[in-house]
């Protein structure tokens, strides 16, 4: 009995000193390098997460920047594209120009049409034309003069027009006033009307202004990049040929 008791007195001895010696262990300074070096460890680790993290969020952004100047590109090659790409030709394109030559025609016909026959205007209106043979004369230019007159303060208007409403608002109002004008001229046929008909031509000077900024816009509304020319010149050549017409008759 005193054996077995000094035998379990033996194992405790043993293992109170083993105890003992891993506390020593884990008081020593090669326990604390080891802790040092798994904090270490740790903070490598989490600088590298915050590494990644950081990578990731650039990568994102310039993912994100270079679909922004895809699209922008994208929408530049939209904006530069031809304009045949987003213009749709009808055929009635060409019926839309020779009409408007044809009321430009009418309209320069107006211009000049009175001037030609000069000495026959001053006869038969010569009951409200001035009494001196020289203001006479000079009543009877104005019907020509005003055209040039009236283009002065209008054409800014007229191209504002243009521009914020667009041509059909300016060729239909040039349409009505050329045909107002030529129906008061009918109706100031008398000799006692003469400032009707000044009213009246003034009125076809108006709308001589509306009708010469309309070629170039019509053609670059209507037709493809490789008719814009020709439609103008159409454009143009109704109302000169009318002159030209009348001032070699």
């Amino acid at each position: 009995m005193s054996e077995r008791n000094i035998d379990i007195q033996t194992d405790h001895d043993d293992s109170v000193a083993s105890r003992a010696m891993d506390a020593d262990m884990l008081t020593s300074p090669d326990h604390d390098d080891s802790v040092a070096t798994t904090a270490l460890d740790a903070d490598m680790l989490t600088s590298r997460h915050v590494s990644c993290d950081r990578a990731q969020s650039t990568l994102t952004e310039e993912r994100f920047a270079q679909t922004n100047c895809d699209a922008m590109n994208d929408a530049t090659a939209e904006l530069l594209a031809p304009a045949s790409s987003h213009i749709q030709l009808f055929r009635r394109r060409w019926f839309m120009i020779f009409l408007f030559a044809s009321y430009s025609m009418s309209n320069a016909y107006q211009w000049i049409h009175l001037n030609i026959i000069f000495d026959k205007v001053v006869l038969y209106y010569n009951a409200s034309l001035p009494r001196s043979t020289y203001m006479k004369e000079v009543a009877v230019d104005w019907l020509s003069m005003i055209y040039m007159l009236a283009y002065i303060p209008l054409i800014v208007p007229a191209t504002w027009l243009l521009d914020r409403r667009g041509l059909r608002v300016v060729a239909i109002s040039a349409t009505f006033l050329n045909a107002l004008g030529a129906w008061l001229k009918c109706a100031a046929v008398r000799p006692d009307l003469f400032a009707v008909l000044m009213a009246a031509q003034t009125i076809c000077a108006i709308a001589q202004v509306f009708i010469l900024g309309i070629p170039a816009r019509l053609a670059a509304v209507w037709f493809g990049p490789n008719e814009v020319s020709t439609a103008t010149a159409i454009g143009v050549f109704g109302n000169q040929v009318s002159r030209t017409r009348l001032l070699y008759w």
